[in-house]
């Protein structure tokens, strides 16, 4: 199994020019500007399932965290953030909370492996899209994207 999932990130980085990179078996990472994806896949015998969570920000604690701001920021996260079929989350790091943006998906392992790698790379791609356009609060430094 350890094959498909090599080959369709293959795939994915041929036809989306993307750098994606294996960091340790079924986890794989790529910088995307100054954030950083990560893609997890959990094999069984006839599922392949993986998360997408994509680093793309950190609290600002130089300014007051704005309440109005938080809120609005999980309206965006209603059903799915930026029509991504992503949602919001935030991890609490050695003192900063980072933001990230997390997606679950499960494919077939018997599927073509070229069908699974256009569905991970347009995936990616809606995350991409999702950051281009979205006004951030004044409390959230966003790594700039590509």
């Amino acid at each position: 199994m350890n094959r498909k999932i090599a080959n369709i990130i293959r795939l994915v980085n041929e036809k989306f020019e993307y750098d994606i990179q294996c960091y340790e078996e079924y986890h794989y990472e790529m910088k995307f500007g100054e954030g950083k994806v990560f893609i997890d896949f959990e094999i069984t015998s006839d599922v392949i399932r993986y998360e997408i969570s994509f680093l793309f920000g950190i609290i600002n604690h130089e300014k007051q965290i704005d309440v109005d701001c938080v809120l609005e920021m999980l309206k965006e996260n209603t059903n799915t953030f930026q029509k991504t079929s992503a949602y919001l989350s935030a991890v609490d790091k050695e003192g900063s909370i980072y933001l990230l943006l997390n997606s679950y998906h499960q494919y077939l392992a018997k599927w073509d492996d070229i069908d699974i790698a256009e569905m991970l790379g347009l995936q990616l791609l809606d995350i991409k899209l999702a950051f281009i356009n979205w006004d951030y609060p004044d409390t959230v430094y966003c790594f700039k994207p590509e």
